[in-house]
């Protein structure tokens, strides 16, 4: 956002507009996007899961992802996700915040996935 500011200042506008827009697609591109290009499409699924959940911005549960996932043609077991999320979790996209509950690890982390399986 500063480096916006900036570079519309330098070209000469005298009142410098910085929109949440232009904010979340920079984010998307120098931020999410690294982040999830490093995950598999088994991860990337999993994560879309997530996204979908009502209270994915708080925190969500192992039999939660599990449920979710009843809807697919491939389901996910309890066992796989522990394994996915522990993954995910040393790629930096989740954390454990208390016994069997987990967040995302950064804030709009969710938004970010819900854009990418709309653009899919």
């Amino acid at each position: 956002m500063f480096d916006t500011y900036l570079q519309q200042k330098a070209s000469g506008a005298v009142n410098p507009v910085v929109t949440v827009k232009q904010t979340v697609r920079k984010l998307d591109s120098d931020f999410f996007a690294g982040r999830w290009n490093r995950v598999t499409d088994r991860q990337r699924q999993l994560l879309a899961l997530v996204a979908a959940l009502p209270k994915c911005d708080v925190e969500f549960t192992v039999q939660e992802i599990v449920e979710q996932s009843q809807k697919l043609a491939k389901p996910f077991s309890a066992g796989h996700v522990n394994q996915i999320l522990g993954k995910l979790m040393e790629y930096g996209l989740l954390y454990k915040n208390r016994h069997g509950r987990y967040s995302f690890a950064v804030p709009l982390l969710g938004d970010f996935i819900r854009r990418q399986e709309a653009e899919a």
